[in-house]
């Protein structure tokens, strides 16, 4: 397991005892969410599946308190979605977010329009992998990552699926970490339908070009 997703997941454990330090930790995401929710233009007509919520899943409790969509969120620890379940019936929002024990290479994604990828959720490729396969409908997927292992993607075989558009936020000053937006269509084959993706930087001047899986 890498360290830093490891390093997260062991403190979300630990601040989730503390209501504040959920809400101190909930505030260092609130930025990142704002800028992912405009990149995904997502609103209360979607249909929300977070991968790796966390004992805190504050990313995907503050995508429904802004948006109004449904949400559900997985894990495989089952120790972190029994405290995610605490913490969502505390804030009184269990009608709109639910918690499930199973992994993101073996959910089945097809009632979902937005699949959200957090970075502690591993391994990215064999996720993407498992959504693809069952998507029935065109889907935005964002995937919290950073460039060297985003690029290890386009590797994959992405079944009977497009990916037409890829967008990206940095986070923080040094853009170290990144949000990857992908735009999948289903059921294309024909590779013009296949644009280049764009960077949305906040201000940040990309450094590197936009990838494309296919």
């Amino acid at each position: 397991m890498k360290l830093i997703p490891f390093v997260t997941k062991e403190l979300e454990k630990v601040f989730s005892k503390s209501t504040m330090l959920v809400k101190l930790y909930s505030a260092f995401y609130k930025n990142i969410v704002k800028k992912e929710v405009k990149l995904a233009k997502i609103n209360n007509n979607d249909s929300i599946l977070f991968i790796g919520g966390g004992s805190i899943p504050c990313t995907a409790l503050q995508i429904a308190s802004m948006t109004g969509a449904n949400v559900k969120i997985i894990d495989v620890d089952p120790v972190a979605v029994e405290r995610a379940n605490k913490i969502i019936s505390k804030l009184n929002l269990s009608h709109s977010v639910k918690v499930q024990l199973t992994s993101g290479q073996n959910i089945n994604a097809h009632d979902f329009s937005v699949i959200h990828i957090a970075r502690q959720a591993m391994p990215h490729d064999e996720i993407i992998e498992n959504i693809t396969k069952k998507l029935s409908r065109d889907a935005r997927i964002l995937l919290r990552s950073n460039l060297s292992c985003f690029e290890k993607l386009n590797k994959i075989h992405v079944n009977n699926c497009k990916c037409i558009y890829i967008r990206q936020i940095k986070q923080g000053l040094l853009g170290l970490k990144s949000t990857f937006m992908l735009t999948i269509k289903k059921n294309r084959s024909s590779e013009s339908e296949i644009k280049k993706g764009n960077s949305y930087t906040d201000g940040f001047k990309p450094n590197v070009a936009s990838n494309m899986v296919s």
